[in-house]
């Protein structure tokens, strides 16, 4: 296939991708990220806000036209989300495979 990187590539594409983003040094010397933009899903538009931070801290938030959703950890406590279209909406504790996955993401070097 032209153009499929062979795996015995990696490290090359490795070095090659840090070297294009200002080096180690400069990688760890990132401390958080905020990214912003959106997306189409069922046909909806919707905005989102990332905030990342070291060690193990994200913050999501999805604007829908009609809710809003939140998700977060302080990479100490367990991730909690809030949705505006429940009823009495208020946060709870994310659990199961819907938290470990947040956990996973939240992993700010990954």
């Amino acid at each position: 296939m032209a153009g499929t990187a062979r795996a015995d590539r990696a490290a090359d594409i490795a070095r090659i991708h840090l070297a294009a983003i200002g080096g180690a040094e400069r990688v760890t010397a990132l401390h958080c990220i905020r990214a912003t933009g959106h997306f189409t899903a069922d046909g909806e538009q919707v905005r989102f806000t990332m905030l990342a931070a070291r060690p193990g801290q994200l913050r999501m938030e999805l604007h829908y036209p009609n809710r809003t959703l939140v998700q977060a950890t302080d990479g100490t406590n367990p991730p909690w989300e809030l949705d505006t279209s429940k009823k009495a909406a208020r946060s709870t504790v994310m659990s199961g495979a819907a938290a470990r996955a947040f956990l996973a993401d939240s992993e700010f070097d990954d």
